[in-house]
C-alpha cells in the first residue's frame, strides 16, 4: 500500500492480478485490468496474469502508478 504524492489516494496492490485505488474515505476509485491467462502471447493482453507484489506512484505527477508481478 502506498499513498500519492498528495496523499488523498491510496494504492493497494494486494495478492491478485489487479492492483485497487482508493481515495481517503475509502471509496474505490479505480481498479486495473486483469490480464488474459489462457491467451498464447502475454504480449497481447493488457494488465497482469499473475499475483502483483509492488506498486509505486510516480514521483511527481499523482495520476501514474506503476505495478510489478
Amino acid at each position: 500500500m502506498q499513498y500519492s504524492i498528495t496523499g488523498d489516494m491510496l494504492l493497494v496492490t494486494p495478492s491478485s492480478s489487479e492492483a485497487k485505488v482508493f481515495d481517503r474515505d475509502g471509496k474505490k476509485l479505480a481498479e486495473t485490468a486483469k490480464g488474459d491467462m489462457y491467451i498464447r502471447d502475454q504480449n497481447r493482453t493488457s494488465g497482469h496474469v499473475s499475483a502483483l507484489t509492488s506498486g509505486t506512484w510516480h514521483p511527481r505527477d499523482k495520476n501514474i502508478f506503476i505495478t510489478v508481478k
